[in-house]
């Protein structure tokens, strides 16, 4: 029963693209608790209540990734077109 579980999981992880991607995998439970928080704090930084859809859970996932790969001396392109991005997920909100 182990070996099974541990070959699903190496099947699942073979060809994943995040992980192939950024190295490593956010988990959609993870992304959930932090998407939670961040509509917490839309709520009260933002008077207006807005409903959201799976597809920006999906956006803010990507954003993550993205986030983590910036460096604190790129480029003001690089970090506008983020914040682009960044913008382009809350006005699908």
């Amino acid at each position: 029963m182990e070996n099974d579980k541990e070959d699903e999981t190496m099947d699942r992880l073979i060809g994943n693209e995040e992980l192939i991607r950024y190295g490593y995998i956010l988990e959609d439970w993870d992304v959930n608790i932090r998407f939670r928080e961040f509509y917490e704090w839309h709520k009260v930084a933002i008077s207006d209540f807005i409903e959201w859809k799976d597809s920006v859970i999906r956006k803010y996932k990507n954003i993550l990734y993205e986030e983590a790969e910036l460096k604190e001396d790129e480029s003001i392109e690089k970090i506008e077109a983020f914040k682009q991005k960044i913008r382009s997920m809350l006005n699908t909100m």
